[in-house]
C-alpha cells in the first residue's frame, strides 16, 4: 500500500505551471499530472492476522490493537507487519521516508532490522533481494517507546520496492502505529533525469525533473538563526552550483547556511588573527590570507 494524491494538471514536465482552463483551444497541448505522496499509518486495529509470521500475533489492550513478537534464540528472522507483497508498503522509486513506530520491548536480546526490498516477481518474497538495510538493537522498558529510521526506495524502475521490519532472538516485542512519511518525493517523473535538494532545514524540497538543457528552480529556504550561503554540488561546499539546467546525469545539490545574520569573509582581518581563529575552531571553508 501506498498512498498518492493527485494535485492537478500542469503544462510543463517540472510541475511549475498549473493548467487551469475549463475550455480547450484550438491547439493541441499536452499536460501532465502531479501527484503528492502522503502518509501512510498502520495502527493493526483492522489487520489480517493470517498474514503474520509464525512468531507473531495481535493483542487488544484497553481496547487498543497491537503486534506480538515472541521469539527464541531459535528463531529465524520472521516477517512482522510486511510479510506478504500484498499489503506491503511499497514505496515509490527513490522517495526518502522516514518510518516511525511505537514499541515496547521487554528483553533487549534480539536484533531488530528495516529494509527495502526488490523483486521484478509476483511471488515478492521468494526472490526479493535487499537493496537498503538498518540493523541494529533497541533498547528495552516496559513502556511504549518510539523509533525512527530514515531509508530510500531505490531508483530501479524494474522492481517493485517494499518495506519489511523483522526481528530475530528471544525477545518479547510489541509495535504499534507504523508511520511512513514521505521525505523526498520522487511520485511525479516526467523528465530523464534529476536534481535532488538536500535542504538542511526544516524545508522539504522536491526533487525537479526534467531532460538535459530544461532549468529547474531552487527551493526558497529559510532557517531560523541563519543565513543561506548558496547551493554547493558536494557536501564539502566546495563547489558551488553555477547553473539551474539539468544535467545528463541526475545530481544532488546542498544548501550552505552560515550561523547568524552577518557573513564574515575574512577579507580585512589582519594574517595573524585569521591564523589564531583558523587554529581555535574548524571552519568548513577555505581561509586566505591577505
Amino acid at each position: 500500500m501506498t498512498a498518492r494524491r493527485f494535485v492537478g494538471w500542469f503544462t510543463d514536465k517540472q510541475l511549475y505551471n498549473q493548467y487551469t482552463e475549463t475550455v480547450f483551444g484550438n491547439e493541441s497541448i499536452t499536460l501532465y499530472a502531479k501527484w503528492q505522496s502522503e502518509d501512510w499509518i498502520c495502527d493493526f486495529e483492522n489487520f489480517n492476522a493470517s498474514l503474520l509470521g509464525k512468531a507473531f500475533e495481535l493483542v487488544t489492550e484497553n481496547g487498543n490493537t497491537y503486534m506480538k513478537y515472541r521469539g527464541d534464540n531459535k528463531t529465524s528472522d520472521s516477517r512482522t507487519i510486511l510479510n506478504n507483497a500484498g499489503v506491503s508498503f511499497a514505496g515509490y522509486h527513490g522517495n526518502k521516508y522516514i518510518v516511525e513506530f511505537d514499541y515496547r520491548l521487554k528483553s533487549s536480546d534480539s536484533t531488530f532490522k528495516a529494509l527495502f526490498m526488490q523483486s521484478a516477481s509476483s511471488n515478492a518474497w521468494a526472490t526479493a533481494t535487499s537493496v537498503e538495510e538498518i540493523t541494529g538493537r533497541l533498547s528495552g522498558g516496559s513502556a511504549w517507546q518510539k523509533a525512527s529510521i530514515s531509508m530510500t526506495a531505490k531508483a530501479n524502475t524494474n522492481n517493485l520496492s517494499f518495506f519489511n521490519i523483522s526481528i530475530k532472538g528471544a525477545a518479547e516485542l510489541d509495535i504499534d502505529n507504523v508511520v511512513f512519511k514521505t521525505v523526498s518525493d520522487h511520485s511525479s517523473n516526467y523528465g530523464s533525469t534529476s536534481v535532488v535538494f538536500e535542504t538542511g532545514c526544516d524545508i522539504k524540497a522536491d526533487p525537479a525533473f526534467g531532460d538535459p538543457g530544461d532549468t529547474f528552480r531552487f527551493p526558497e529556504l529559510t532557517k531560523a538563526g541563519y543565513t543561506f550561503a548558496g547551493w554547493y554540488e558536494d557536501a564539502s561546499y566546495m563547489t558551488p552550483c553555477s547553473s539551474n539546467e539539468f544535467d545528463k546525469n541526475p545530481k544532488t545539490l546542498y544548501a550552505k547556511w552560515f550561523i547568524g545574520n552577518v557573513n564574515e569573509g575574512f577579507e580585512n582581518l589582519p594574517s595573524d588573527i585569521v591564523k589564531v581563529l583558523a587554529t581555535c575552531y574548524s571552519f568548513n571553508t577555505r581561509l586566505s590570507y591577505i
